[in-house]
């Protein structure tokens, strides 16, 4: 059953479509739960599969979105700017001795 699930987890990373079926069928045939188990089953590990699908494809949709706003690149030097300033007067300025 180990390398039935093995293949069924291969297919499902690969495609995604249809696995719920396959699933549902391992589980029913290759172990000792019941339809309403696997079910249950199928769905927690179709959402597994399509949570992470689903944030990479909005997050690849919205980075595509700022790569042509300058403001948006200047982000990360701002931020680091600011951490360095930061830094440098507590530094320099809050010295206890």
């Amino acid at each position: 059953s180990v390398v039935i699930f093995f293949l069924i987890g291969m297919y499902g990373g690969f495609l995604q479509a249809g696995v719920g079926i396959y699933l549902l069928v391992g589980f029913v045939m290759y172990t000792s739960y019941g339809v309403i188990q696997s079910n249950f089953l199928k769905v927690l590990i179709t959402g597994a599969f399509t949570l992470p699908a689903l944030l990479i494809f909005m997050a690849n949709r919205v980075a595509a979105s700022f790569t042509d706003n300058r403001l948006i690149r200047m982000i990360p030097g701002v931020v680091l700017l600011a951490l360095g300033t930061f830094g440098f007067i507590r530094y320099f300025l809050f010295i206890e001795g």
